[in-house]
């Protein structure tokens, strides 16, 4: 049986809270709690995680709204949808920072308030699934002693997300270099053949399938291949 879905309300005024928990309950929304200061709110959410969070921008305490939602844990994926009487484009921008999951303007409808509840999360949902997603693919490619390598022909850095020693880059999980850099690991007698294939594969979004030897961080050559497309 699926949990009841805890929605934590962080607002400073107390008649307006208990009137967006009623609001919740009538949703059909049974399991509410509500935090007057910042603060008070991170150290519940330590205690016991809310599947969603509305919060008020304007609170008193130490820290508003928008610091709050950035002092979460990331790990925790908490939706946060803010809930404001004000919508200054500054206040805007600040809150944006954050990756709110909604913005509700006061006064709002019960409708609006559903609506934009069970949007969040279902995106949540995806966005829970996608991060699963990736850690088995990443779990794959460490046991097959893979990696994973994004060029940005704009911008010329390559993105390496690996198995640590067995990447050619160096030993961590995710690297950014520069092509060039990597080129320059690459043994002198395969990199013309490296640099061809993967031109290659720009120019005309073609496969590319290359094998080479690259410098590892005790500087010994280690055997590579790559395959891939533009």
């Amino acid at each position: 049986m699926e949990h009841p879905v805890h929605v934590m309300i962080v607002e400073d005024e107390r008649i307006i809270a208990l009137h967006l928990r009623k609001q919740l309950e009538k949703l059909g929304y049974q399991r509410t709690s509500a935090h007057t200061r910042g603060n008070d709110a991170l150290e519940a959410i330590k205690l016991d995680p809310p599947d969603i969070i509305l919060m008020d921008i304007r609170i008193d305490g130490d820290i508003d709204g928008i610091e709050t939602a950035a002092g979460i844990p990331p790990n925790l994926m908490i939706p946060v949808i803010y809930v404001s009487a004000h919508s200054e484009d500054a206040t805007l921008a600040r809150a944006q920072k954050t990756r709110p999951y909604g913005f509700l303007i006061k006064p709002f409808s019960d409708r609006e308030l559903h609506a934009t509840i069970q949007m969040a999360l279902e995106r949540r949902t995806a966005e829970v699934a996608l991060s699963e997603t990736r850690q088995r693919l990443s779990l794959a490619m460490n046991a097959a002693q893979m990696s994973c390598w994004e060029i940005d022909v704009g911008t010329r850095q390559m993105h390496s997300t690996g198995l640590g020693k067995f990447d050619p880059l160096q030993e961590a999980e995710t690297v950014t270099e520069s092509w060039d850099t990597f080129l320059e690991r690459v043994s002198s007698e395969d990199r013309d053949m490296v640099r061809k294939a993967f031109a290659y594969a720009v120019d005309h979004g073609e496969f590319y399938d290359v094998v080479f030897r690259s410098l590892d961080d005790d500087q010994n050559y280690r055997w590579f291949r790559a395959r891939g497309k533009s």
